[in-house]
């Protein structure tokens, strides 16, 4: 009979520590699940409606980020472009597909020289062809 008790409480352990598991795997889920919603929802926020117009020596053009201290300029072709550090240099200069970008309205290749600058708070670029276009793009 005393072999019987202990295999009793052996068991009813092992039943309880896996209901914690299990209660410890829907912690888990829930809280990965609320956080992947929650950064969703942020990045949904940040591609709309909160776009501020930025001066185009703020903008860091070869990572497409904004940057309120003093850039590094290069002039190509007449057009004058921004860049954060002296390996983007050269990047502006042997390939002419960093110094384009594309409108998010209309699709089209906008030179970032040119364009009208509007960056998130987050700091992200977006470059449009005309002040309608950056308008448009706030609008819900």
């Amino acid at each position: 009979m005393g072999k019987r008790k202990t295999n009793e409480r052996r068991k009813g352990t092992r039943r309880s520590s896996k209901g914690k598991l299990y209660l410890w795997l829907m912690l888990f889920l829930f809280v990965g699940i609320t956080s992947a919603q929650t950064y969703f929802y942020v990045r949904k926020l940040d591609q709309r409606n909160i776009l501020l117009r930025v001066d185009p020596t703020q903008a860091c053009m070869s990572g497409d980020a904004y940057t309120p201290s003093k850039l590094l300029s290069v002039n190509i072709e007449g057009n004058t472009y921004y860049y954060c550090n002296e390996e983007s240099s050269s990047r502006f200069t042997e390939d002419a597909s960093v110094r384009y970008s594309i409108d998010p309205i209309s699709k089209k290749q906008v030179n970032k020289a040119t364009a009208i600058i509007g960056r998130t708070r987050r700091g992200k670029l977006y470059y449009f062809e005309s002040e309608e276009h950056l308008a448009e793009f706030r609008s819900p």
